[in-house]
This record gives structure tokens, C-alpha cells and sequence, in this order.
């Protein structure tokens, strides 16, 4: 993930779309619903972490939006499970690393849910956890839409011009891990600030180069989990031929020489 939101994963290509050009569509398009603020390029320039290939560009987060939406946290009490109906809700528990555990998902009753429908959720957006048990960025699947969010959770609306996966990758990285750890508010209970996740710095490829990206990110992430599972297969046959050597050599009436 590191290599990959720096541009040394894969090659980039000359014919793609500069990312300042899709940059440039989604602040025009957002123009038309709103006045977002523009940052020059001369300041952008300024303030990069690090240089980005050929072809990508420095933007903030609050320049990926979708045009009519913005970033905001969800239900601030649940209040009472509703024993019938409800509002799923998704918790800081149930949004993990790269994906959505729906296993334990409560509900929240409707009058509640009613006054959140900023963050009621279409399909589409990325969910990271801001408060509670940090480390979590997933993409909402369509198939969760009409859920919402609790306060722990912030939904990020982004443009759908850009890749929902890739930037999931990107907000999972530890480039983008280190800039929340650097800005936690708080002494008991830290958390993100709206404010400052808006502001973070991203580094913003091509489209096209995005989708190569989470091509090459998915085959590598397989490739990992296929040696976790071989390296636990190979420890547990080592841990049952030891006990296997073990209960031969310590069997009563083994001789010591048959023992060795």
C-alpha cells in the first residue's frame, strides 16, 4: 500500500488522463451545486509530502466529493435497540480494515434516525472510523443503502468518477494512517476532526492508473493470504509430527535408545 500510493507499484502511462484534468471536471461540476473553495497550485506545490510521478496530482480530500454531498459523522445516541423495525446503523466495531462485518449490527429507531439523513448511506461512499477503535476505511457496498452511520463513523461521499477501491487503499495506507495518528484530538478519547480529515493531503493518480492499482493491490493482498494459510497449514504439521515424536519418545517402555 505504501508503494502503491507513491506510484512504484505499477508503470504509469503516458496516454492516461492526467489526474489534473479529472480534478479540474470534479471542481467544475461541483461549481454548479456549490462554491467549494480552491486551493492555488502554487500552495499545493508547497505543501507536498512527497513527489508524485508524471501524470498524478495533489488534491485534499474535500476535493474528491461528491458534488451535492459532504463529509459528516452520523447518529450521535443510538438510544434503545427498537425491538421491531429500525434503521441498521453501522458502529466503529463494524466497519474493519477494507471491509464491513454486518455480523453485529444494531438498529436505531426511525424518529432517531430521521434527523441524520446527511449520512444516510446511497452505496458508493467510503466509511472510516474517527472515534472508538480506530483503523477502519471501508467502501459502503449498494446493497447497504438506506443504512446510516453512529458519531464514530464519518461517511466520505466521493466523486463517482474516481475509484471507490483505490481510494479505500489509499486511506488504509500508512502514508494517510500517519497524518490521522499526527492529528487525533483529544486526551481520554481521541478522535479525528472533520475539519482536519477535509484538509488531509492525497496523492491522486490517473483513473485509469487507479484501477492497475487495486488490480495489482488485490493480486498482491491474495498472494499474502495464500502464504498465511500455507506458513499456518506448515505450523500446524510441525506442532503434530513434534507431538507425534514426543508421545513415541515418552511412551512407557520405550527404551532410551529407541527414544532418541
Amino acid at each position: 500500500l505504501n508503494l502503491a500510493v507513491r506510484g512504484k507499484l505499477v508503470e504509469q502511462d503516458p496516454n492516461d488522463v492526467p489526474a489534473s484534468e479529472l480534478l479540474d471536471s470534479l471542481h467544475s461540476e461541483a461549481g454548479k451545486k456549490k462554491k467549494t473553495a480552491r486551493t492555488s497550485p502554487a500552495k499545493q506545490a508547497a505543501e507536498m509530502p512527497f513527489e508524485c510521478p508524471h501524470g498524478w496530482a495533489w488534491a485534499q480530500v474535500r476535493h474528491i466529493l461528491a458534488p451535492d454531498r459532504d463529509i459528516s459523522y452520523g447518529v450521535i445516541k443510538l438510544g434503545p435497540e427498537p425491538t421491531s423495525g429500525g434503521v441498521p446503523t453501522l458502529r466503529c466495531s463494524d466497519v474493519r480494515p477494507g471491509f464491513i462485518d454486518l455480523s453485529g449490527v444494531r438498529k436505531v429507531q426511525e424518529s432517531i434516525e430521521a434527523d441524520y439523513a446527511r449520512t444516510r448511506l446511497e452505496g458508493g461512499e467510503v466509511v472510516i472510523n474517527i472515534r472508538g477503535t480506530l483503523g477502519g476505511v471501508a467502501l459502503v457496498p449498494n446493497d447497504l443503502k438506506g443504512h446510516n452511520v453512529a458519531r464514530e463513523v464519518a461517511v466520505i461521499p466521493i466523486a463517482a468518477d474516481l475509484s471507490g477501491p483505490f481510494l479505500v487503499y489509499l486511506m488504509l495506507s500508512p502514508y494517510f494512517w500517519d497524518h490521522i495518528q499526527n492529528n487525533l484530538r483529544g486526551i481520554a478519547y481521541k478522535g479525528l476532526n472533520l475539519g482536519i480529515l477535509r484538509d488531509l493531503p492525497i496523492p491522486l493518480p490517473p483513473l485509469a492508473e487507479q484501477h492497475r492499482i487495486v488490480a495489482k493491490v488485490d493480486a498482491l493482498m491474495a498472494l499474502c493470504d495464500r502464504l498465511e494459510a500455507a506458513l499456518t497449514t506448515a505450523d500446524t504439521t510441525r506442532a503434530r509430527l513434534l507431538e507425534a515424536l514426543l508421545h513415541e519418545a515418552l511412551e512407557p517402555g520405550t527404551s532410551d535408545m529407541e527414544a532418541a
